[in-house]
């Protein structure tokens, strides 16, 4: 009979670099380096690569542990030769580079936490209600000994206080919604925070830039940031727009009423500056 292997599981994990890549998976990797791993390279890359054991690859300055085959952030950190979020963490960089406090919300398993710290930010507060990913990002957090720079907070952000259920895509761990999804296979009741109690509570009276990911949530989960104080309101604001035709109203418009412009778009994004001068009345 066919011997069973063992699955592999977070709360047993050993520490990063057990997990190096060998065999075919260090060729790949030495291909990701070389700049020739796009397109149909990358492709036929992803197919061959082994994913019997997680693998620990170095991203820049910081150790990631890449679960492979379901999560598509950890499917491009290690087989995409370009930086991801290019645009966006060269934005990171211009209202990090003198420290401050950087809110991931969204955070999956912590690309942009971890890359906001060596970017310059000194206070970390990120939400990640999935918790299998964001078992992954605190194993992340810790391999980088950033414990006293990153917060993981094990929620989600939304209107209220309290618990709402999540939609899981089994075939991308990050694609997890508070929207009901009807293609979801699994759901789980997860905690939901507002973001104005969440700032109390850590004593945040400052947010240098904040970036959000949560598949068509966006709404919901920046209006308590409506309600706050003007000091409050994050100076740069990246909000992912892919999935705004689920948006109840266009949270854009409002942030703009407030005092926000934006100051460029990709794709994927819209990047806001918060302009307290040109705020309007609402």
């Amino acid at each position: 009979m066919p011997r069973k292997t063992t699955p592999f599981h977070h709360d047993a994990n050993p520490p990063w670099g057990a997990f190096k890549p060998k065999g075919i998976n260090f060729l790949i990797r030495l291909f990701v380096k070389l700049g020739l791993s796009h397109g149909k390279i990358k492709k036929i890359l992803q197919k061959i690569c082994i994913k019997k054991h997680p693998i620990d690859i170095k991203y820049q300055t910081i150790q990631i542990r890449c679960v492979v085959g379901k999560n598509n952030i950890e499917n491009k950190l290690l087989l995409s030769s370009k930086l991801r979020e290019r645009e966006e963490l060269a934005l990171l960089k211009t209202y990090l580079c003198k420290g401050g406090v950087f809110v991931d919300v969204g955070a999956n398993i912590g690309y942009y936490s971890l890359m906001a710290t060596t970017l310059g930010a000194s206070k970390v507060l990120a939400f990640e209600p999935n918790e299998i990913v964001r078992n992954r990002f605190d194993f992340n957090i810790r391999s980088n000994n950033l414990e006293n720079k990153i917060t993981c907070i094990p929620a989600a952000l939304g209107t209220i206080e309290g618990s709402l259920p999540l939609s899981v895509d089994s075939n991308d761990l990050g694609a997890g919604t508070l929207i009901h999804n009807e293609t979801s296979i699994e759901t789980k009741l997860v905690k939901v925070r507002r973001l104005d109690n969440v700032l109390k509570e850590y004593s945040v009276n400052k947010i240098d830039a904040l970036k959000i990911d949560v598949e068509g949530y966006e709404f919901e989960a920046l209006s308590p940031l409506l309600t706050v104080p003007s000091s409050l309101f994050p100076s740069l604001l990246i909000i992912e727009h892919a999935h705004k035709d689920l948006w109840e109203e266009d949270i854009i418009s409002l942030l703009i009423k407030k005092g926000y412009s934006v100051i460029g778009q990709n794709r994927g994004n819209t990047f806001l500056h918060f302009s307290p001068r040109d705020a309007l009345e609402v």
